[in-house]
């Protein structure tokens, strides 16, 4: 910046102008306010490229394997978190905040609700001290002396004396009692044998010694023998479940057989009937003789004489071999025939239409 007295003299001097720069004073807060920005700015930088890196990176093998779909969110809100919180921190650090904008926190947020609440405390506060007060004056004092409390140490030993003497019990002064000329027949030397060891005492240690051996070996000899019991009580149980089981499988193979033996009879019943029923003739089967037209009569009776006539006597022998069911079942069939075209010309509708087609009729019968 050139000044208007520098140019005034440069003109006069004749020389060129001298131009100086205005000194800028920079502040040593925005100073540490852009450090801070541009740290602030380079860490996120930071932070989103390790986040892009890391998003789509294969989970170590040593770790717990999540879902991509529970673990986005949870990334995510680290993310949002980690971005505002460096947020505030920049806000907090690089930029000034004037005092006078800063509010202070209300002390009492609600204060009719709090109010409402110290006076409600105060009334319940005021009803217990009426209720002590009046407790108190309730109380009756009685005057009691040192002189009452006190009473004679005798007193005290004739009522231990009335219980002792009561419950038979015996009071000592110390815990350790010590009983003198009590025992001794025990010997505190064992260097040395009692002089009548061999006459009295060596006797009563063998007598002991085998009474103790034979309680033994009786107690040997009532296991052994709860033992074998055991053992025959186990062994018969089995001898009753074999023979248990045996009697079941010799039901079952007897079952088996009967029904074995059952369908062979039934078998051998069907082929019987089967045989019974190839060995009878079979009537529909039978071949009857063509009549000519000529010897055909008029009546139809006439004609079922003959023919049935014929019929038995071509089939004669297989008719003696059939038993009587079967001749009295074939004879119940044809009186049915007879009864059925017996009286057909008699009926009262026979208008006499099928005399001119009667040989039509007999050939269709």
């Amino acid at each position: 910046m050139v000044t208007g007295s520098t140019t005034l003299n440069a003109a006069i001097n004749g020389s060129a102008p001298v131009t100086t720069k205005k000194k800028r004073y920079v502040t040593k807060a925005v100073r540490q306010s852009q450090q801070y920005q541009q740290q602030y700015q380079r860490q996120q930088l930071l932070a989103r490229q390790a986040f892009l890196q890391n998003r789509l990176k294969s989970d170590p093998i040593n770790s717990i394997i999540h879902d991509e779909s529970d673990t986005i969110s949870f990334r995510a809100n680290l993310l949002k978190n980690f971005i505002n919180t460096n947020d505030y921190l920049g806000v907090l650090l690089t930029q000034n905040l004037p005092i006078n904008l800063i509010k202070p926190p209300a002390i009492h947020e609600n204060p009719a609700t709090e109010l409402s609440q110290l006076q409600k405390k105060l009334e319940n506060n005021s009803l217990e001290v009426n209720a002590l007060k009046e407790k108190l004056n309730t109380i009756t004092t009685t005057s009691i002396t040192l002189d009452d409390l006190d009473f004679p140490l005798e007193s005290f030993d004739t009522v231990l004396k009335e219980y002792i003497d009561n419950h038979g019990l015996r009071v000592q002064d110390n815990r350790v009692v010590k009983h003198k000329d009590k025992f001794n027949h025990l010997v505190a030397q064992v260097n040395e044998a009692p002089s009548d060891y061999w006459e009295k005492q060596y006797h009563k240690i063998i007598e002991n010694q085998k009474t103790k051996k034979r309680e033994l070996e009786l107690q040997k000899l009532r296991e052994q023998e709860e033992s074998k019991k055991k053992e025959e009580e186990r062994r018969r149980k089995e001898q009753e479940e074999l023979e248990l089981k045996r009697r079941r499988e010799e039901a079952d193979a007897l079952r088996r057989q009967q029904e074995q033996q059952e369908q062979i009879r039934q078998q051998q019943q069907l082929q019987q009937e089967q045989q019974q029923r190839q060995q009878q003739p079979d009537f529909t089967n039978i071949a009857l003789p063509i009549v000519p037209d000529e010897l055909v009569p008029n009546d139809i009776t006439s004609v079922q004489v003959p023919i049935a006539e014929q019929v038995l006597g071509t089939n004669e022998k297989d008719i003696q071999e059939n038993n009587e069911n079967d001749a009295d079942k074939n004879k119940n069939q044809q009186d049915l025939l007879d009864e059925m075209f017996g009286d057909y010309n008699n009926e009262p509708f026979n208008s006499g239409f099928d005399d001119g087609f009667e040989d039509l009729d007999n050939v269709f019968f």
